[in-house]
């Protein structure tokens, strides 16, 4: 598995840290670390995740043809992420 590694820093300073793999013409995000959502649900559904053998990624219906396309739709789930954390508001579409 060739991975890509990299971290994304929110506006509010949060890092999150994901791996990039090429797989069928697309990338797939692997989330490698994140805050914990603390008090606020983790299902998977409700957190835009799947569940992989050694974790989880992100949870996208869209194609990521580049790597430039995968980081921003990682650093969109990271910013939907945060506020989800801190607000307890679901993701809205971007």
């Amino acid at each position: 598995m060739n991975v890509i590694e990299d971290t994304y820093c929110t506006p509010l300073g949060t890092e999150f840290r994901f791996g990039f793999e090429r797989t069928n013409g697309n990338y797939e995000i692997h989330i490698l670390e994140q805050p914990s959502y603390g008090e606020r649900s983790d299902d998977l559904h409700q957190t835009h995740r799947l569940q992989t053998d050694s974790g989880h990624k992100v949870c996208w219906t869209g194609p990521m043809p580049t790597l430039a396309e995968a980081k921003r739709i990682a650093g969109l789930w990271s910013d939907h992420t945060e506020n989800y954390i801190l607000t307890g508001e679901p993701f809205t579409k971007s």
